[in-house]
């Protein structure tokens, strides 16, 4: 029994030097920021072959955009406008063989004109809207919500949404460690959860705020909560991991790799 393990980029180190990084480390995917200079017209540049990118033997998995995109926006003609965005981008990364798609509940609104629960209400139709477009259009990547934190939906109203919804859930150690989750917490979550999470992003935090550290670096009991999951759970993790030094990410996969022996899961 294994799980597959892949890395997050950012936007300020190359996508060929993640690749590079990823199979150093020797992990199953990478995850693509679909933003910055690995956007959706470098992506989709990718599909039609104007752009060579050798992924051979890594999986890919995509996160939408999520700066500047308001699923929650008052404007019917502005939130049906990020959906049909959100929505192109499902449908490249699709094109481009990735298993899995991620994106952020995420409201931009000004939260002093509108109560949060008229947003929330926006967000879980943006995401029913974005659901029903990627089954109409036959997609395989796999559409799956991250908890935010802060937001209208943060990590505490997640079993609430996934009753609302069809969609599964990518668990973020970090957003629900600033979402006030403590190891028991987090641990019980995903035990809970466990059938609607298909992807979990991994990052370490000392404390509740969104440090992104190497896994391992900081305060969360990652061997508990891969021991809470049931086995066979067939999810996929991310090391989401901010740093332009990819020696951290290396770092990372090692220690990651030693939790996953541990509990049963390499």
């Amino acid at each position: 029994m294994s799980i597959d393990r892949g890395v997050v980029t950012q936007p300020e180190v190359s996508f060929e030097q993640y690749l590079r990084t990823a199979r150093s480390a020797d992990l199953d995917f990478v995850e693509i920021l679909l933003d910055g200079p690995t956007d959706r017209d470098w992506l989709e540049r990718v599909v039609r072959g104007e752009v060579s990118v050798d992924v051979d033997g890594l999986s890919l998995v995509v996160h939408l955009p999520f700066e500047g995109l308001d699923l929650s926006a008052p404007s019917e003609e502005v939130r049906s406008a990020v959906v049909s965005e959100l929505h192109r981008c499902h449908a490249v990364a699709d094109a481009a063989g990735a298993e899995t798609v991620v994106v952020h509940p995420t409201s931009l609104a000004w939260r002093k004109a509108h109560d949060t629960a008229f947003l929330r209400e926006r967000v879980v139709t943006s995401l029913t809207d974005l659901a029903g477009a990627a089954t109409d259009a036959g997609l395989d990547a796999a559409l799956t919500v991250e908890n935010v934190p802060g937001g209208v939906v943060p990590t505490s109203d997640f079993p609430d949404l996934l009753a609302e919804t069809a969609l599964s859930m990518t668990f973020d150690t970090g957003h629900a460690r600033i979402d006030g989750f403590d190891d028991r917490e987090l641990s019980e979550f995903c035990a809970t959860h466990a059938d609607r999470i298909a992807h979990v992003h991994l990052n370490d935090t000392r404390r509740p705020a969104d440090e992104h550290l190497p896994v391992g670096s900081g305060t969360i009991d990652f061997v508990g909560l891969f021991d809470a999951l049931p086995a066979g759970w067939d999810g996929t993790a991310s090391l989401e991991v901010n740093t332009p030094n990819m020696a951290y990410i290396e770092h990372s996969a090692s220690y990651l790799d030693r939790v996953l022996a541990e509990t049963g899961y390499r």
